[in-house]
């Protein structure tokens, strides 16, 4: 996302920052799902 801004495809930018913010998420939602299995045990 940051090399698309700086070549100033600013559409590219944000979708690519967009795709990366719902990955982020999804990253934290399985962490905390294993967190809690790990501590059920």
């Amino acid at each position: 996302a940051r090399q698309a801004y700086l070549i100033g495809d600013r559409a590219l930018a944000k979708e690519l920052s967009v795709k990366g913010q719902l990955h982020n998420m999804h990253m934290k939602a399985a962490h905390g799902k294993a967190r809690e299995s790990i501590f059920q045990q």
